[in-house]
């Protein structure tokens, strides 16, 4: 693979991952604030893909198309990978969203998601060191946090976080991403990192061009699944567990809009200017609040006026009874907060999967 070399005057930002869900929110926030960006995602020229491509340029203003470039790499291939890293003048900053993040698929395929995920971030971590990108951004997860902390969560050092109580290798794959930067963050002076932490990422872009797309009959997030059953993909909604120590004995998750996850990416590269070096920088990216299934089923039913069948099942592994951020340390430094509420997440999530369904 060959690529012509090209040289940028504006920041310059790579995205893995830079197709998926919050992957293309982030695309779309760079290019509103002037950055130049390089997508590398194993998927860009795949079916599935085109219409999220397409939709994304949609969304771009003319004079500003030529600020985002595509790429189909694989982050695990250390060829390819090296071959677009040293064809390109210069990433000012590394953004990392391309991982694996099933938690039931998780403990069917471990090998599968430490392979892609440990491995993929060591080998973008290899590239970026021989290319002299300092500045990287971690995709994390409050699944680290694991199934004995007091709520809410207050970020912890990862040297802080006891591996003994994550409950599936999703959790322990991001677990051993956030040690390894931290890791190299001590060993390396010029490297500074940033590992967003993200709570429950739900609703769409307001356009509807750009959502959480519901892949197969069995989607495992919460809101693609409550929009295939209201657009009769899906019989009824599976709710896995009734006995959690809640207020309505169902989990419960901090749910934040997406738009305002792909703009904590903007402060963050702002903010990894003014950070000290040796050691990898943790922010809780959510609400503060908790919101149970059943009362996300109220807040869509309410939006929309339609119903929404449910039943109950027993729990799965690897799910914890509640999870919501402490967002007090990503207020404060990183300026981070959410603009949009429970209502606006329901509403722009429905107007994205209805437009998508009322165009075929």
């Amino acid at each position: 693979m060959k690529h012509l070399v090209t040289s940028y005057k504006m920041e310059h930002v790579v995205l893995t991952g830079g197709i998926g869900y919050i992957g293309s929110h982030t695309v779309l926030a760079l290019i509103e604030n002037n950055y130049k960006v390089s997508i590398l995602d194993i998927n860009c020229n795949c079916d599935i893909t085109k219409e999220i491509k397409d939709n994304l340029l949609k969304l771009i203003p003319i004079n500003k198309k030529d600020d985002i470039k595509f790429y189909n790499v694989d982050i695990t291939d250390e060829v390819d990978l090296d071959d677009l890293f040293s064809c390109i003048a210069r990433f000012d900053t590394c953004i990392h969203f391309a991982a694996l993040k099933n938690v039931e698929e998780s403990i069917r395929m471990p090998l599968e998601y430490y392979m892609n995920n440990v491995s993929g971030l060591i080998t973008l971590l290899s590239c970026c060191k021989r290319y002299e990108c300092h500045n990287f951004i971690f995709s994390s997860s409050c699944t680290i946090y694991g199934n004995n902390e007091t709520m809410p969560c207050i970020e912890k050092n990862i040297n802080e976080i006891d591996i003994r109580t994550l409950t599936n290798p999703y959790a322990v794959s991001k677990y051993m991403c956030e040690k390894i930067l931290d890791d190299y963050c001590k060993s390396d002076s010029k490297f500074k990192c940033i590992c967003l932490r993200y709570f429950n990422p739900i609703g769409a872009h307001s356009s509807g061009l750009l959502g959480d797309n519901p892949i197969g009959n069995r989607p495992s997030n919460i809101i693609p699944t409550i929009l295939n059953v209201m657009s009769n993909k899906q019989d009824k909604l599976e709710i896995y567990g009734m006995d959690y120590d809640t207020k309505d004995g169902t989990c419960a998750r901090d749910y934040v809009h997406v738009v305002d996850v792909a703009n904590a990416h903007v402060k963050s590269i702002k903010q990894l200017k003014t950070l000290s070096h040796g050691c990898a920088h943790v922010y809780n990216i959510g609400t503060g609040k908790s919101t149970t299934i059943l009362e996300l089923i109220g807040i869509m039913t309410n939006v929309t006026k339609k119903t929404i069948p449910s039943i109950f099942m027993s729990r799965r592994d690897g799910d914890v009874s509640e999870a919501y951020a402490n967002t007090s340390k990503s207020f404060k430094e990183l300026g981070f907060f959410t603009k949009y509420n429970m209502e606006d997440m329901c509403k722009d999530a429905y107007n994205f999967i209805f437009q998508k369904y009322n165009k075929k």
